[in-house]
């Protein structure tokens, strides 16, 4: 994790070829539980309590960024598997949702001098590299369509994973 985390552009690929496909799976699968237990635990720094449609918004966000990788990869005829597309989405989401843990954590440890926003905008602008990287070397989708495909991957998912939950 420490490896994608410093250098997701140059560790992404190697790592995910030393794992074999079932293991690849099973780490993005871990890493979306991951990201859950974040969002889990986030909520309870705030409300304290845990809400289950929470759960489910962050759980479907998961689901539909690994289901938007596997249709963004058939689209641009990129080659791949479904372990890839979970792998990606877990990796994903770690920073974004292990920020916001971390900032939770502080916020009601009292430490509201922080500079939140800008935290928050570069976990995420993480997440969008690691996405992008992944689309280019996990998936082999040529640079111009990843350009097109990671923010509208963003969008569905985030989108879709609000909207199953409303109702």
């Amino acid at each position: 994790i420490l490896g994608l985390i410093f250098n997701p552009s140059g560790n992404l690929l190697p790592i995910f070829a030393q794992l074999r496909p079932h293991r690849a799976l099973w780490a993005g699968l871990l890493y979306g539980a991951i990201t859950v237990s974040f969002a889990y635990s986030t909520e309870w720094f705030y409300t304290s309590q845990v809400s289950p449609m929470f759960a489910m918004v962050s759980s479907g966000f998961y689901v539909c960024l690994v289901l938007s990788s596997a249709i963004s990869r058939f689209l641009a005829r990129g080659r791949g598997y479904w372990a890839g597309d979970f792998f990606l989405a877990g990796v994903t989401l770690l920073p974004l949702s292990a920020m916001v843990f971390i900032l939770s954590a502080m916020m009601r440890a009292g430490l509201l001098g922080l500079p939140i926003l800008p935290l928050v905008l570069f976990a995420s602008c993480y997440s969008v590299v690691i996405l992008y990287m992944g689309c280019t070397q996990l998936s082999n989708i040529a640079e111009p369509y990843a350009m097109l495909f990671v923010p509208l991957t963003l969008l569905f998912s985030g989108r879709v994973a609000v909207r199953i939950c409303a109702h």
